[in-house]
């Protein structure tokens, strides 16, 4: 039997031993269990302890006897369910706490250029969004698309994010000017296209640098879009600068 959801939604490996045991015995008593799930006494009955609690197990008492039983099947259902709400109230606490935690922490002094690395496919989303953030309404940003090859990502999944970084920037109503390569045009050229604010250019591929490089505000973003993607942000007036002046170099050349 695949146990791995069961794993998912909080059970212990202890505990999918025992409530496995208990649906292939159906009603049975302490000592089975133990024989069945080839578990220590005490544990077996800690972790029938634990599922009574959770709402996955009941038990009945015969001739002064304890006989256990797996509930019905949509007793996971609403152990799901609470678990769900149980989240939900943690991410209410969470938001209320965080700017108490961070009221405490001593303010850093702003330096003239600032570095930060991020990693894999939630750590690059994350520093599109930073990268956003400042952004205000009618403010323009440059980019580099990906060529054509990519590096070693999967291309749809890399459109995906990128729908998800485009609708933000639309939401914030941030203006876009992106050279891309040719053979993008039919897919990402298009979905930039469809964007609010946005105007595309192309250049064949052997013409773009492979790096991904993104200009917002005072801001140097460089994706290398591997299998395990990696976003490199600069936060640099002067670095800025010099990579809008390289952009419009080349926007003057793409068609």
């Amino acid at each position: 039997m695949n146990t791995e959801f069961l794993e998912k939604i909080g059970m212990t490996k202890g505990e999918i031993k025992v409530y496995t045991s208990l649906i292939r015995l159906s009603s049975t008593t302490a000592g089975a269990i133990i024989k069945e799930s080839g578990i220590q006494r005490s544990a077996v009955y800690f972790c029938l302890d634990s599922l009574i609690k959770k709402g996955l197990v009941g038990y009945i008492i015969k001739n002064d006897r304890k006989y256990f039983e797996a509930n019905k099947p949509e007793s996971l259902s609403d152990y799901l369910n609470g678990q769900k709400k149980e989240i939900e109230a943690q991410e209410k606490d969470l938001k209320s706490f965080i700017p108490i935690l961070f009221a405490k922490t001593p303010l850093r002094e702003k330096s003239e250029q600032e570095a930060k690395i991020y990693e894999g496919w939630r750590g690059v989303l994350n520093a599109y969004f930073d990268i956003l953030e400042p952004m205000k309404a009618g403010e323009e940003a440059y980019a580099f698309s990906p060529t054509a090859g990519y590096g070693g990502a999967n291309p749809e999944r890399v459109r995906r994010l990128i729908k998800k970084v485009r609708l933000e920037r639309a939401r914030k109503k941030v203006k876009l000017r992106m050279i891309m390569s040719k053979n993008l045009e039919k897919t990402l050229g298009k979905d930039q296209e469809d964007t609010f604010g946005t105007e595309v250019r192309y250049l064949p591929d052997n013409q773009l640098n492979p790096a991904v490089v993104h200009i917002y505000g005072n801001s140097v973003l460089t994706v290398l879009w591997t299998e395990n993607p990696v976003a490199f942000l600069i936060r640099s007036s002067g670095i800025a600068e010099s990579f809008k002046n390289y952009f419009m170099l080349l926007w003057d050349q793409a068609k």
